[in-house]
Order: structure tokens, then sequence, then C-alpha cells
């Protein structure tokens, strides 16, 4: 008797623990909004506004998953100076983009706080949205509804989404550009300005290239004020790090930065960061003098960004050994 109630009370234990370990995965299982929707559950996200009023627009963003893959959509259309609705003739940026794990994890980051409702049929026409809507494996093709916690929640989607949109069109643009026309670069020299307050008539710049020997160095113009000497410090930089430098350039693409878009940002009594790069390109076998420069005014992605933050590193890096450090009057 004592022998069958040890095997009960194992029996009974184990079943607890498998209990336990079973609870355990469903309460740690991610959920987001008010309906607990697990994560994994989440097919499509579609986020659309409308102007049809004058200068008319339409903006669509769609997340969804396809054969296994995270996907993002994006379309905007424009008429400028028309009333709408706008149609296809009216497009002026689209794409389709294949998303990381990283990035879908993001975008789900949005829906965390979020509401889910009920779709109500209404015959009020008008307004501009936005219209959310979200389809779910249990949402019973009715209970698809989303509402963002807040509107700041709502605006930093938007901001998320116009950065993605945007980082994935360059990208495309990158992976577009063949292999065999790639540029093979020699620099000849590159010069950096960080960006810093003007007010006083302070100066700094970065300079790489060559002595009159031939040998590259690393040159630092920094002056305070106005009314104080520039300080020119000068490093020794080895043919090896430089050579690096190139085929980081060549590689991430870092000449294209020059072709990003004006940004209507402007800033008084500062100086914006700049790069200028004067290089020689060769390529089928002709050699030709090339000029490239890019600044703080430009529309850059976060992808432009961690790009450019490598860039810095990368060339403030090249520094060796302190060669000299003078005084000179402006």
């Amino acid at each position: 008797m004592r022998k069958k109630m040890k095997t009960i009370k194992g029996v009974l234990i184990i079943m607890l623990c498998l209990a336990l370990f079973s609870g355990c995965g469903r309460n740690t299982k991610e959920t987001v909004t008010n309906m607990k929707i697990p994560v994994e559950d989440i097919s499509e996200f579609c986020y659309t506004c409308e102007n049809i009023n004058f200068n008319a627009l339409y903006q669509r963003y769609r997340f969804f998953k396809e054969d296994g893959k995270y996907m993002f959509f994006h379309e905007a259309r424009e008429k400028p100076g028309e009333y709408g609705p706008t149609t296809k003739d009216d497009v002026t940026d689209s794409g389709t983009f294949e998303l990381n794990a990283e990035e879908w994890n993001d975008f789900l980051a949005f829906l965390k706080d979020g509401k889910v409702s009920e779709r109500k049929n209404s015959g009020e026409s008008g307004g501009s949205g936005p219209w959310t809507f979200i389809c779910w494996k249990n949402d019973k093709g009715k209970y698809q509804v989303f509402e963002f916690p807040t509107y700041d929640s709502r605006v930093r989607f938007e901001e998320y989404c116009r950065s993605l949109a945007q980082e994935k069109r360059q990208l495309s643009e990158n992976d577009g550009i063949r292999e065999e026309n790639m540029k093979d670069i020699k620099i000849h020299s590159i010069s950096y300005s960080p960006g810093y307050g003007d007010m006083l008539g302070g100066y700094h710049e970065s300079a790489l290239r060559k002595d009159k020997s031939g040998n590259w160095t690393y040159v630092c113009s920094d002056c305070e004020t106005h009314d104080r000497p520039t300080v020119i410090t000068a490093y020794s930089v080895s043919d090896e790090a430089v050579a690096q430098l190139e085929e980081f350039i060549i590689t991430k693409n870092v000449l294209s930065l020059e072709n990003r878009s004006k940004s209507d940002l402007f800033i008084t009594d500062y100086s914006p960061w700049s790069w200028s790069i004067d290089y020689e390109t060769t390529s089928f076998g002709n050699t030709k003098r090339e000029y490239c420069s890019f600044g703080e005014y430009k529309q850059y992605s976060a992808h432009d960004f961690e790009l450019l933050n490598e860039l810095e590193e990368r060339f403030l890096a090249l520094r060796g050994e302190k060669i000299s450090e003078t005084a000179e009057e402006r």
C-alpha cells in the first residue's frame, strides 16, 4: 500500500511540475494590445491617412508576413495645388521591402499598449484618418480596428515608418550598383569639419593629406575665438591605414551620401559638420580625378547616421604619432 501511495505521490508531483512549466510558458509569451494578442499571431498591420481637400495627399504603411518573411510596404501620393482623391497616377514614392527580425520587433514595439476593437459599419464620410487595422489569428474578421495608446506614440510610429522607407530605398539603390561598376578609388585628400557653435569666430578642421615628402599626414587646425591664434597639429599616418579607409569608402559606398536630398534644417551662429573627399577613380582602365562633399543639412536615414558615425571613428583613428604643433596668427 505504501509503495502504491509513493507511486501516486510521484505521479502527482510530475503532473504539478508539468502544469507549472506549462503555465510559465503561457505567462511569458509576448503579447501586445489590450486583447493580449501573441506577437506570432499577427499577420498584417495597415496604416492609412488621406487628405482629399486642397493639396491632396495619401500615405499608406503596411507590415505583413509573406512566405515566412517579414515585409514592409509604403506608398505616397500627392496632388499639389489640387483636390483629391488621389490615384495611382499621383504616386510619388512606393516600395516593398523585406525586414529582418530586429526591424519587425521594432515595429511590434509600437503596438505594445495599443487598443483593438471591433469593426463597425458607419455611414459617416470625410476625415483624413488615420485608419489603422490589424489582422491576427483569432480576430474573427472583425476585431481588427487598432488605436495607438497616445498621440505621441502615433507620431513616433509615423516617423519610424518614414525613416524605414527612406533607409530601405537607399539600401536598394546601393544594392542595385553592379559589382563591376563599383569605383576603385585612390584618395588624394580628405577634410572633415565637426559641427560647432560659431558665435565667437572659432574654426575647426581635420585633414588627411600628403606632405612635401609624399608622406601621409593628419593635420588638425583649431582656433577657439577670432582673436586667438590657430593651433596646427600634425600627426603621422601609415599607408596601410589609408588603404583600409579607401576600402571602407568603397565597400560601404560612402560617396553616395552626396546624393541625399537637402533638408529644411538651418541653424544660425553655427557651423555644420561637413566632409570633402578628393580622390582618383579607375573604372574600366580609365583614370579620372573626382571630388565629393556632403554635410549636415541633408536628409539622412538611421542607416546613414550609423555609416557617418563609423566614418568619423575610422577617420579620427588614422592619427599616429604627433609630428609637430605650431600656432599661427589669423
